[in-house]
């Protein structure tokens, strides 16, 4: 799990529980349009 994914997923939660969809899908592109980090750094 990379830094930025654990608080992306955390608001996407959010989102989904207070039916901001749009907003929920929103962060879920970005998080899926991060490039992947190196093993080392994970």
């Amino acid at each position: 799990m990379t830094v930025l994914q654990e608080p992306v997923q955390a608001a996407i939660w959010q989102a989904l529980n207070h039916y901001a969809y749009r907003d929920a899908v929103f962060l879920a592109e970005r998080l899926y349009a991060e490039p992947p980090r190196p093993a080392c750094f994970s």
